[in-house]
């Protein structure tokens, strides 16, 4: 909702200090407790903003997210998901400039019909999942 505002030229006062308060103490985001996709939206409209935060401290949320060849929802959990996977791509991508190499990850998500599922395990060809693998395997 933030950038759609913001490409229109509205800003709403008080987001990014709104954000900054849903910071936990293991540096990543979320109401309830950190997950790396909280995290990511986080990270999305701070650095928008031109918000200085600890990018050390949601690095490293993030890095412990890392597990089974992508980023889990949080430390402890698994397996990962395309939308975890891309969240932590995403926050990677804009606090370190670099990429990580998921393509082995994202193409064992690959269907027969050629879209990307949503999990290792299951799951049917959806639009929001291939987009999310394409944009990993075109930019990592």
């Amino acid at each position: 909702m933030d950038s759609v505002l913001r490409l229109h030229g509205e800003y709403l006062e008080g987001v990014p200090e709104w954000v900054l308060s849903l910071q936990n103490d293991d540096g990543g985001f979320g109401r309830h407790g950190s997950d790396i996709i909280n995290t990511h939206f986080a990270v999305e409209i701070l650095e928008a903003h031109g918000v200085n935060f600890s990018r050390k401290e949601v690095l490293e949320f993030a890095d412990s997210c890392w597990g089974e060849g992508g980023w889990n929802f949080t430390p402890l959990s698994h397996p990962p998901y395309i939308e975890t996977v891309y969240a932590g791509f995403r926050v990677n991508e804009i606090l370190r400039g670099m990429k990580h190499d998921v393509g082995d990850f994202i193409l064992k998500l690959r269907n027969p019909d050629g879209g990307f599922r949503r999990s290792l395990y299951m799951g049917i060809s959806e639009p929001e999942y291939t987009y999310r693998a394409v944009y990993i395997l075109f930019r990592g």
